[in-house]
């Protein structure tokens, strides 16, 4: 192949301006189901030619039968996680929406897996489990490379929606790494018509190294390679069609802080529009469900809905004050419903932040609001962005701004949570397993203020709650330290208390304690010392410092108050 020429370091438009997505696609189903009106068809296709033979592609295509050929004009290509395959929960989200949609696998063969896209042997690199560790590097140039397989997959799937005959219109949704995925296809295919990204955003190569860290990347040859050719912030560039980006703020395998340097990278003239998930970490909240649903009925379906334009957020610190003025889209239109600025100090590692909401200040004019917020001090920086749910049913977020901060130097304390925080301090930790395909949470109740008894409210929640106010040493832990709190359960139940500690930038620990609370009326005092938290080893926690979190688990309905640290 005349790519094969090409230098060790090469530029996305080198990688890909020769590619060829027309070869015949030679397509076998496998299997057929009809479930609620949709028909799954399983099926493999040939995607690019190797010097082994070309590739052959797994996916589900699904279509419903009650929409016809005319007005299902709209397709959507689905590229999972790179350790995940078919989700059938997250096909049927959109087929049940009247479009057509496939899902392809990239990341080849896999363990007790009967159907996986098939890779020839001299690209057996392309299969997932060989690289897992290493895909974030490239020993030759881009060409030789997982991420140009998995690339070259998503152009042959497009082919395939391209040579269906309901099919106009393109949109991408990428999931997490398979987000990175569709920004190498989007940024070089001119044949997609949408974009819609979900945490993925690039920087893969940047991995823990953190922009307000201080620590600057040390990039050997084939880290230069990756992040030339190969990482999706190099593609942003190049997009020609809208995008839509999301992501959850407390994700810790997607760096909050850098996508918005990739979102940056998109040209001025290309529509794009970004949302945060506050508190979120391993899936997207309600708002952020809606928003795809909305982006691809405007631009796949040519529904008829205004989109605002993104709010500019600016901000200034002077001593212990936070001030911002927000820039909104406001008309008849576009009159929003929400209006919120969150605020988080310091937290190096996006991951562990405590995101707190800034106080409005009146003002006379719609179009623009004025936000303060107080810090309590012990940090260098802070992060701050807006998030709009507007009337329409679209929610979205300014970019986030980061400022210097005076790092004034106050006392820890030792309260961590009272009635009068009500909803704020705590979110729930993980809501992946309880979401729509490990991806979408859309209940009501996440959080709540409720009673206990003598009528005294505090916090609950059954997906568990964490809180990040351990953040730079605001709440202060030690060896000595005791854990106090009052807790109310109506019935017997265990509740786990674990503690966060970073090991590495890019692992945290839980350190655990087993508590049994009785049944009853009554608010229970709840007591664990430093040294009851155990690691999976059974071992103490050796550096306090390093506590950047507590969560509560309860299997069954409790609620807390006065959680405080002496």
């Amino acid at each position: 192949m005349e790519n094969d020429k090409l230098p060790l370091i090469i530029s996305p438009v080198m990688l890909w301006e020769k590619f060829d997505a027309s070869l015949p696609l030679k397509e076998s189903n496998t299997g057929e189901e009809i479930f609620e009106d949709i028909v799954f068809r399983e099926m493999y296709f040939s995607g690019r030619e190797t010097e082994g033979g070309r590739v052959r592609i797994f996916g589900v295509y699904a279509k419903s039968k009650s929409v016809g050929k005319k007005s299902n004009k709209g397709a959507i290509l689905i590229l999972p996680d790179m350790c995940e395959t078919i989700n059938y929960e997250i096909i049927k989200l959109y087929a049940s929406q009247g479009y057509s949609v496939l899902m392809v696998d990239y990341r080849g063969e896999w363990e007790n897996t009967e159907n996986f896209t098939k890779y020839p042997d001299c690209v057996s690199y392309a299969n997932y489990k060989n690289v897992y560790d290493k895909v974030n590097r490239v020993p030759v140039n881009a060409l030789h490379t997982c991420w140009y397989e998995w690339g070259s997959v998503a152009k042959y799937a497009v082919s395939f929606l391209k040579s269906r005959l309901e099919v106009e219109k393109i949109g991408v949704l990428g999931i997490k790494n398979g987000a990175n995925v569709g920004w190498m296809l989007c940024g070089t295919d001119l044949r997609v018509d949408c974009f819609v990204p979900l945490f993925g955003a690039g920087w893969r190569g940047y991995k823990g190294i953190f922009k307000n860290g201080g620590e600057e990347l040390i990039a050997d040859d084939e880290c230069v390679r990756f992040l030339a050719g190969v990482d999706a912030h190099a593609y942003a560039q190049y997009i020609k069609c809208p995008v839509f980006f999301m992501t959850a703020t407390n994700s810790p395998d997607f760096d909050f802080d850098r996508s918005v340097d990739t979102m940056m990278r998109i040209s001025e003239n290309v529509i794009n529009y970004t949302n945060y998930a506050p508190y979120f970490r391993d899936a997207l909240n309600k708002n952020c469900r809606r928003n795809v649903d909305l982006f691809f009925a405007k631009y796949l379906l040519d529904f008829k809905l205004v989109f605002p334009e993104e709010p500019v957020l600016t901000c200034m610190v002077e001593d212990n004050t936070v001030t911002c003025e927000l820039e909104l889209d406001y008309s008849e239109l576009k009159k929003p419903k929400t209006i919120n600025v969150y605020v988080a100090e310091g937290g190096v590692n996006p991951a562990n932040r405590d995101w707190k909401t800034a106080k409005i200040v009146k003002g006379l004019r719609e179009d623009k609001r004025n936000f303060t917020y107080t810090l309590t001090g012990n940090c260098e920086f802070v992060t701050m962005y807006a998030v709009i749910e507007y009337r329409s049913g679209v929610t979205v977020s300014s970019k986030a701004v980061c400022k210097k901060a005076s790092n004034t130097c106050v006392l820890p304390q030792k309260l961590l949570y009272s009635t009068k925080d009500k909803l704020s301090t705590f979110t729930v930790f993980s809501v992946k397993d309880k979401s729509v395909g490990g991806l979408f949470f859309e209940k009501e109740d996440e959080i709540g203020y409720l009673p206990g008894a003598n009528g005294i409210c505090g916090i609950s929640s059954p997906y568990g709650l964490v809180t990040y106010k351990m953040n730079n040493q605001n709440v202060a832990i030690n060896s000595n330290s005791i854990l106090l709190a009052d807790v109310y359960a109506e019935e017997f139940t265990k509740l786990t208390v674990t503690l966060l500690v970073e090991q590495s930038v890019e692992e945290t620990v839980d350190y655990s304690a087993l508590v049994e609370l009785k049944g009853g009326s009554i608010w229970q005092n709840l007591s664990i010392k430093a040294s009851d938290f155990k690691n999976a080893s059974r071992l103490s926690v050796k550096d306090f410092t390093k506590v950047v979190g507590i969560r509560f688990d309860a299997e069954n309905k409790c609620i807390f108050n006065n959680i405080l640290i002496i």
